[in-house]
């Protein structure tokens, strides 16, 4: 083998170990650069990557410093990207459904977030799939208790329900 194919196998192993064991993501990681960079220039640098889907499966875990991540970045999104966070929250709701709907549909908007899942999303290829984790979502929801997000409960139940009725109709996505 010649010095030059060595030093690009050579290159090329580097890579590929610095790959399999580059940090995963970490929310003050995130929110540290969304505080250097803006939140925006985050978006644009991960968006389409696999780090913008370990993002939003994060999110989605519903934990607090995930949940300060998704309305940090939120700003910096736009049309795919808004969607795709939203519905990352709205997974959330299944997790933390109180600082869901009092910390985060404030910013991202309490309709997209109490809403059905993606049919698109190959979690859900069916509309049983789909039913069933909404009404996991509404049970989740109707959980709370306490007066202080009786107001934002009430709105969202509505909304998960209006979409459970849409998903189940003659004019829904599925028929």
């Amino acid at each position: 083998m010649t010095k030059s194919l060595r030093t690009v196998a050579a290159l090329l192993f580097c890579c590929a170990c610095d790959a399999a064991v580059a940090p995963a993501l970490t929310a003050a990681a995130v929110l540290a650069d969304i505080h250097a960079r803006g939140p925006y220039a985050v978006v644009q640098g991960i968006w389409e990557k696999p780090e913008w889907d370990e993002l939003l499966g994060k999110v989605e875990t519903g934990q607090t410093a995930w949940l300060h991540v998704a309305v940090a970045i939120y700003p910096g999104t736009d049309a795919g990207s808004a969607e795709e966070l939203t519905s990352a929250v709205g997974v959330a709701l299944l997790h933390d459904p109180r600082q869901v709907l009092l910390r985060v549909a404030p910013v991202l908007g309490l309709e997209g977030i109490c809403s059905a899942p993606d049919t698109d999303d190959p979690r859900w290829p069916t509309r049983e799939k789909v039913i069933a984790n909404l009404d996991d979502r509404i049970a989740a929801v109707s959980s709370l208790s306490d007066r202080t997000v009786a107001s934002v409960r009430a709105s969202c139940l509505k909304h998960l329900r209006k979409n459970r009725a849409l998903l189940l109709s003659p004019n829904g996505p599925y028929s």
